[in-house]
């Protein structure tokens, strides 16, 4: 391995590692607010998809030559619920290129007695748990076979 490809390689390894280690913490923090929530969300109650919101959001891609912006369209169910005779509205914090619910559609609904403002929808996929740990381990591993190639090829 020439000097060159060893300083990709581990430029791609530091790069790999790094943002493997970013996803890695965005995980575990985001396992640890769906605890909280557990933990504090005690109280049941049925509720219902009262309409879907739909919202544009631009990204941007790339090919060789140029980047150019297009336009994706998301949905995200608002559900509403009674408590003690109180209607609440919640937005779901997930989105999807297709609605999941229908409007109507019966849902169970956790939330915090103490404020039953504070709420969630179980069914919601509040960790993108396999897609987030298949991301993560990919991209540590990429890091690591990195160093390691450059390390067994001797040092730069």
């Amino acid at each position: 391995m020439n000097k060159k490809v060893k300083k990709v390689a581990l430029g791609l390894g530091v790069v790999c590692t790094a943002l493997g280690l970013i996803f890695a913490i965005l995980w575990i923090a985001g396992v640890r607010e769906n605890k909280q929530m557990l933990k504090i969300c005690t109280g049941e109650v049925e509720g219902f998809v009262s309409r879907i919101e739909q919202k544009e959001t631009q990204r941007t891609d790339s090919d060789e030559d140029s980047y150019y912006n297009y336009y994706v369209t998301e949905y995200a169910a608002v559900y509403q619920y009674k408590v003690g005779g109180v209607t609440y509205e919640n937005t779901s914090q997930f989105s999807s290129s297709n609605p999941r619910f229908q409007v109507n559609t019966r849902v169970a609904i956790r939330y915090n007695p103490q404020s039953p403002q504070e709420s969630f929808v179980p069914a919601d996929p509040h960790n993108k748990n396999t897609v987030f740990i298949v991301f993560t381990c990919l991209l540590l591993a990429m890091g690591v076979t990195s160093f390691v190639k450059v390390y067994k090829s001797k040092k730069i």
